[in-house]
């Protein structure tokens, strides 16, 4: 759709000074040189500074698109960045929780040591008393 506007486009401004100039009688060759009169130099000047105008706007147009294009670059990579963190938080979420289970397991493990340790040092020392006499 917009190719087909632009060529409309062009189109039209090409052909507007086409018509307004007789090729016949208005451009005149003196050898290697073409004199043209003054409507239609008028014309086809009015063309080429609307050419160029034309082509400003779209070098500008397309250094927007690139800058456009870099920010959405930079969006994505930050937002890779982003995801990455939130990946980092919970995989070291889980492993945190892990290292919190097995302390609590080696904690009653630990008491359990600890209340046996204590009743077989009671049956050593009941037993060493016994000894003694």
């Amino acid at each position: 759709m917009k190719l087909l506007i632009k060529c409309t486009l062009l189109t039209a401004l090409v052909l507007n000074p086409v018509h307004a100039c007789n090729w016949k009688t208005d451009i005149q060759r003196d050898g290697a040189r073409y004199s043209y009169s003054a409507s239609c130099h008028e014309k086809v000047g009015s063309l080429v500074i609307k050419a160029r105008e034309l082509e400003k706007a779209n070098s500008e147009r397309k250094k927007q698109a690139e800058k456009l294009t870099s920010s959405l670059k930079m969006s994505e990579l930050a937002l890779d960045k982003a995801d990455k963190r939130i990946r980092n938080w919970r995989d070291e979420a889980y492993n945190q929780h892990e290292r919190l289970l097995k302390q609590k397991k080696l904690a009653k493990f630990n008491d359990w040591v600890y209340f046996g340790s204590g009743i077989g040092l009671t049956i050593l020392s009941v037993w060493a008393a016994g000894q003694i006499k």
